[in-house]
Formats: C-alpha cells, sequence, structure tokens
C-alpha cells in the first residue's frame, strides 16, 4: 500500500496546490484529486512533479506498510 506524498513537498516548497497546477498545466482540481489519493498522476506528470519540488520520484511515494506493522506491534 503506497501513497503520494505531494502535500508534503508541496509545503515544504511553499507552493500552493495552484502553483503546482499551473507549472504543470493542468486544473487544480486534478491536482488536489492526487493529492488526497482520488487519483494518480501518470509517468510523465510525476517526473515533472519531481522536478518541480527537487526531489526523486521515488521519494514522492510513501510506503505504509511499515506504519500498519508498526501500530500492530506497537499494540499487541
Amino acid at each position: 500500500m503506497t501513497r503520494l506524498k505531494l502535500k508534503e513537498f508541496r509545503e515544504l516548497n511553499k507552493l500552493s496546490q495552484r502553483d503546482i497546477s499551473s507549472l504543470l498545466g493542468i486544473h487544480q482540481a486534478q491536482y488536489w484529486r492526487w493529492e488526497v489519493g482520488k487519483s494518480y498522476p501518470n509517468a510523465k506528470q510525476l517526473l515533472e512533479l519531481a522536478k518541480i519540488v527537487g526531489c526523486t520520484p521515488n521519494d514522492l511515494y510513501e510506503s505504509l506498510w511499515h506504519v500498519k506493522l508498526i501500530t500492530y506491534f506497537d499494540y499487541t
């Protein structure tokens, strides 16, 4: 299970959703859907996002499996 860390990188770079969507040439609503996990960027858009926020495409992904395992073991 994974999610994109778009909001974290966007805020780290002091960018708004409008700023990023404008740089990508997409509607702000589309970017918002990516940020909340309702849809995902294609490979080209993901590469462009990584350039905008100064990271690799892999950095944008966060695995949630370790969070679930830690939570499970902490409470058992």
